[in-house]
């Protein structure tokens, strides 16, 4: 069950299951169920590709696609990563696989 503080943000969500879309693009074909960032300016190109971004951070992480540059490495095992934000779900894994290695041990040194 859900609960909005706003009308509004009610009546956004209901769009999800009625599949309205009343804001159209004006670039493009494309309709959407909120006014999103798809109409701002998008300033940074990419120069590799057709993509392009209204905000440059996006642009820079988009670009290690491109590079394959992963800069964020994981304390726990030999994966990188090109965003921050997967660090932490690799961490989670790991941390699950030692609580699933230390029960197999616990389990086996009981044999």
């Amino acid at each position: 069950e859900k609960a909005f503080s706003h009308n509004s943000n009610l009546i956004s969500h209901l769009r999800i299951h009625t599949g309205e879309n009343p804001f159209q693009c004006t670039k493009c074909d494309k309709s959407f169920s909120q006014n999103i960032s798809h109409n701002r300016d998008k300033l940074y190109q990419c120069s590799q590709c057709e993509k392009a971004f209204s905000h440059n951070s996006n642009l820079i992480s988009h670009l290690r696609i491109h590079t394959g540059e992963n800069p964020f490495q994981c304390t726990q095992c030999d994966k990188s990563f090109s965003q921050n934000m997967y660090i932490t779900g690799i961490n989670y894994i790991n941390a699950a696989n030692v609580r699933r290695l230390s029960h197999i041990i616990i389990i086996l040194y009981a044999i």
